[in-house]
């Protein structure tokens, strides 16, 4: 069973003929949330659609036809389902991870943090977009005590629905006769919970069936059987079958309510970096034609496109990111006087550079503070090779295109003295600090 509704997936004989990396792959979209296996994608999954279809609130389930959720093949392949998937492609893509608590989801996240293994791992993922069950362990209702801290995805499904489904999957799967099950019961499994998963218990309790193996992947199509049927038959269920059903729906409120903030998170991340990729574009194409110097005039058409491209994300964007790229625009407007005299040539063309470089990375640093200093050791680097780049380029005009300022200095030569500087300057500390 490779979806939750297998007979009307067109595309279910091609995945599973090219196998569950390549397979899933092909179906990954512009946000994904990666879970551990095929039973965490059928659970989700159904579980949105149930809830959705009772008039649930749209922060509360999932819009399938926003995100895609993935079948990563186990927890030890969701740090390289997450690489196909955001390391790939040439468009980047959000994504989002949800984990069991066990001790092979604890490795997944540290692989996904670039902590599982060698100190040059990159890490592929924010800890911010990876969620642990047990990260909402207070915040889920149980009705058993003595739940395992090593939370899996069936362990937040009431023990009622859980033994009901067990027993379709036992009667559709290996024709056990239903009296054979009488002894299922629920006192008898949450007897044995203790530091257990619901799925170990059950499979422990049932060790005397010969070679049976509970597929996780048949005990969650039937519980999204059993939560769609029930409500049908509300007149016929007893009040722990009623409570069980709304408990199910409360954890898995819960539970999307966190994957729909982490979303959104991701996604808005994604549009940020959209947009920086955008003015870094036309930065990168006004460097290259104007090298050496520019006109202020040339100044102004790129900061009337920057603006232009602000204007048409206003709605993807937050204010305040907005707000931070164009006032960063417009204190290089006014340092280099680009508004009067425009036929004349930028002074400090230098500094000019690396002020463009403040534009680009504006926003983020408006909207993200805990990047801030990965920010600023980025931006220190490239305004180096800037300055490297344009003494090069001077070194190649030998002194036919040398920019020079006889006016008093301006506000952003205070700002950026320290790491422009003049070439002077620049050759003193390359002197003393050979590489």
């Amino acid at each position: 069973m490779k979806s939750v509704l297998v007979t009307q997936s067109r595309y279910e004989p091609l995945r599973s003929s090219i196998g569950p990396h390549i397979g899933e792959t092909v179906f990954i979209g512009n946000c994904n949330l990666m879970v551990e296996g095929i039973g965490d994608q059928i659970l989700i999954a159904g579980a949105a659609i149930y809830l959705r279809a009772n008039g649930v609130s749209n922060l509360e389930t999932l819009d399938l036809n926003q995100i895609t959720i993935v079948d990563s093949g186990g927890a030890s392949q969701t740090p390289y389902m997450v690489y196909l998937a955001c390391g790939r492609h040439a468009d980047e893509i959000a994504a989002i991870v949800l984990l069991d608590s066990d001790q092979s989801g604890n490795e997944a996240k540290k692989h996904l943090l670039g902590k599982g293994g060698g100190q040059h791992r990159r890490p592929l993922l924010k800890e911010k977009f990876i969620l642990q069950l047990a990260d909402l362990k207070e915040e889920f209702c149980f009705i058993t005590d003595n739940v395992t801290a090593q939370l899996e995805i069936e362990d937040i499904i009431p023990l009622p629905i859980c033994i009901k489904a067990i027993k379709l999957f036992l009667q559709e799967f290996l024709e056990i006769e239903e009296a054979e099950l009488l002894f299922l019961t629920e006192d008898l499994i949450s007897s044995n919970m203790a530091g257990k998963t619901i799925l170990d218990v059950i499979e422990q309790t049932l060790k005397d069936f010969p070679d049976l193996e509970i597929s996780k992947a048949g005990f969650a199509r039937n519980v999204i059987r059993v939560v769609n049927e029930w409500p049908r038959e509300r007149n016929s269920l007893n009040e722990r079958e009623i409570h069980a059903l709304r408990v199910f729906e409360q954890n898995f409120k819960i539970l999307f309510k966190k994957l729909n903030v982490m979303q959104h998170s991701a996604q808005q991340k994604l549009t940020r970096e959209r947009l920086s990729q955008k003015i870094d574009r036309l930065k990168k194409d006004f460097i290259a034609r104007h090298p050496i110097s520019a006109k202020r005039e040339d100044g102004v058409i790129l900061f009337d496109e920057i603006e232009g491209i602000l204007e048409n994300n206003i709605q993807n964007e937050s204010i305040k990111e907005i707000e931070a790229t164009k006032s960063e625009i417009q204190n290089l407007r006014r340092d280099y006087k680009l508004d009067i005299d425009m036929n004349k040539m930028i002074d400090d063309y230098t500094g000019f550079q690396v002020g463009l470089e403040r534009i680009k990375y504006a926003g983020l640093l408006a909207s993200q503070e805990e990047i801030i200093e990965d920010v600023e050791v980025e931006k220190s680097a490239i305004s180096e090779e800037v300055l490297e780049e344009v003494q090069t380029d001077k070194l190649v005009v030998d002194g036919q295109a040398q920019l020079v300022n006889e006016q008093e200095p301006t506000a952003s030569e205070l700002k950026t003295g320290e790491v422009s500087g003049n070439p002077a300057t620049s050759n003193k500390r390359r002197k003393s600090n050979p590489r």
